[in-house]
């Protein structure tokens, strides 16, 4: 890209890049929804100041061409669009220091830079307070961690717009919704440990009465029975709250001395498991086999996870939102997670040959 900047013209650097940035989108080599390269790789790229850079940019996102989306960098925006303005409603901002809410965060941010749409984060008080019917908002995705939608039905029904639950399915409601599996990714998470000859298989995961809890839940269940293995409750350690979880997952290795596999079903139980783990010298695979739901820290290793694909959350989310503000009906999406195969599985097949 050097030679797009002649420092020898009378045209401006920052002018010329802007040119060559508004003829790459023009021409479809940079398309709606795209993210360009980053400021420092422009600057790196053309030689020139990442300010120099940043004025180019600028100077496209007044014109309508370009779209900065905090934490995440400068997109495409798509054309002949109108901006559609979109609530999200309860996504905590204390659920941030979690990794994977940081990654839902970082979806839902670039999922609207892609459709054109702006957000805000709003909290139930905000959402109290809209004015009924023509309030500032096309849309609201309801993002509650533990939603109880009945709390806002009417809510909703006096501000008379469309409404799209991320990535949850809640029972008994009709509203449209985009979320991610739970029970055919475990599943397919607990059928590698099958696969691999292991039997006396535990389980940490949630006992909340939530649908996606309960679908973790069943995939592990499943995926035992589709092996031709009886689903031991002794085997489980089921956590209703985290008062105590660090000895319910002691006494989870105490009454199975001959587990050999062991499923982690989420973030939350992540650092406490292997606290144990760690607290009692079992080596990863050697002595315990390991399978985890969502991405891990980098410091437990190489292991094998399931991990949510939250870009694609995003960009689907806000799909449907434009898609209902269109007029078009929308009903329900499931996005299949994918498993990242890491080495914490002793293959016991081949130590059986």
């Amino acid at each position: 890209m050097s030679q797009v900047i002649d420092k020898t013209s009378g045209i401006p650097v920052y002018l010329q890049l802007k040119e060559y940035l508004e003829k790459a989108i023009a021409s479809g080599e940079l398309c709606p929804g795209k993210r360009i390269p980053s400021e420092n790789a422009l600057s790196r790229k053309c030689g020139i100041h990442r300010h120099t850079v940043r004025n180019s940019l600028r100077q496209l996102a007044e014109e309508g061409l370009l779209q900065s989306v905090p934490g995440s960098g400068w997109f495409v925006k798509p054309p002949d669009l109108k901006t559609l303005q979109v609530g999200v409603v309860n996504f905590h901002a204390r659920q941030l220091t979690s990794g994977f809410f940081s990654s839902m965060e970082k979806g839902l941010r670039e999922g609207a830079a892609h459709s054109g749409c702006e957000l805000s984060f709003l909290t139930t008080a905000d959402l109290e307070q809209l004015p009924e019917r023509n309030g500032p908002y096309n849309a609201l995705i309801f993002a509650e961690n533990q939603p109880d939608i009945n709390i806002y039905r009417e809510t909703f029904k006096k501000l008379d717009i469309p409404v799209v639950v991320c990535n949850r399915q809640i029972f008994g409601s009709d509203l449209p919704f985009v979320a991610i599996d739970q029970y055919y990714g475990t599943r397919d998470l607990v059928a590698r440990l099958t696969d691999a000859g292991h039997r006396k298989i535990g389980c940490i995961a949630s006992d909340l009465p939530l649908r996606y809890v309960s679908q973790r839940f069943r995939g592990y269940c499943d995926a035992l029975t589709e092996a031709g293995i009886e689903c031991d409750r002794n085997l489980c350690c089921l956590i209703e709250d985290s008062v105590d979880f660090r000895n319910r997952v002691r006494e989870l290795f105490d009454r199975n001395p001959d587990m050999t596999a062991l499923f982690i079903g989420g973030e939350v139980f992540h650092r406490q498991t292997f606290e144990v783990i760690e607290e009692r010298g079992l080596r990863v695979p050697e002595d315990i086999s390991l399978v985890v739901y969502d991405r891990p820290e980098a410091k437990y290793g190489s292991l094998t996870y399931l991990e949510q694909p939250c870009d694609k959350l995003g960009v689907r989310l806000f799909r449907m939102v434009r898609r209902i503000c269109s007029g078009e009906a929308a009903g329900e999406e499931i996005i299949k997670p994918k498993i990242v195969k890491g080495d914490s599985i002793k293959n016991l097949k081949e130590n059986n040959k």
